[in-house]
């Protein structure tokens, strides 16, 4: 005998969002309206995907790979936040437990990392040997999202999303937004970035009206970047 599946709640959650969501003509922001749910794009369409992605839960980041922030800038580095989470974890801890308890000092990390990436990139692997050499005179400030992010531009091989980044894995942060090409995507693509020419001279401009997107729709912009990314992925 089959198990019947109840599958009454979900319909409930999207009535209920339904209803919370304003008229397609209804403005969200300046020249940007609602839009309909069934339009890809629209602010309507993200509403509804926001809370289909269980938005009643408690929600966090919890991306963070090591308690030290210069471990965290050298996970960063490698690459591994654009891994899968329990791969990224996995290398991440393959690094730290095969060297000596003092592994982030002198060669051994930069051997340790070779050893699971051969072909690491040499660029890469310079600004994680300057990272070592110089760490003790960054004085990063770990008690603040915006002041950290300024200072991580300060590192060699750091730009705006990488800081960005790894200022909101290590803090949890929600003041500032990582941009990556399918955030960006979508976000031209709803008319929130209209005048913007994706650059970095207009990153601090995106991420802004970023965040006040966000506010306006009551949502969490971590969050809604995470939806925004799987969904532009999934429909290239």
């Amino acid at each position: 005998m089959k198990t019947k599946i109840d599958e009454s709640f979900l319909y409930d959650t999207i009535q209920e969002t339904l209803r919370r969501i304003p008229q397609p003509s209804e403005m969200v922001m300046k020249r940007i309206s609602w839009g309909s749910c069934e339009t890809l794009f629209t602010p309507a369409y993200w509403k509804l995907q926001y809370h289909l992605d269980h938005a009643e839960e408690d929600f966090s980041i919890n991306h963070r790979l090591s308690d030290c922030i210069y471990e965290e800038i050298v996970g960063c580095m490698l690459g591994l936040y654009e891994f899968q989470c329990e791969y990224r974890t996995e290398i991440f801890y393959r690094i730290t437990h095969m060297g000596s308890k003092n592994w982030f000092r002198g060669n051994t990390v930069l051997n340790l990392i070779l050893s699971i990436f051969p072909k690491f990139p040499t660029k890469r692997m310079q600004y994680i040997t300057e990272l070592i050499s110089d760490k003790d005179s960054l004085h990063l400030t770990i008690d603040d999202d915006l002041k950290l992010r300024s200072q991580l531009l300060q590192v060699n091989g750091i730009g705006w999303k990488n800081a960005s980044w790894i200022t909101r894995n290590f803090l949890d942060s929600e003041k500032v937004v990582v941009l990556d090409s399918n955030v960006i995507k979508a976000c031209f693509k709803m008319g929130l970035y209209e005048g913007l020419k994706n650059r970095s001279s207009d990153y601090l401009r995106m991420e802004e009206t970023f965040i006040e997107f966000c506010r306006i729709l009551d949502v969490i912009p971590s969050k809604m970047c995470s939806i925004m990314n799987d969904h532009v992925r999934t429909l290239k």
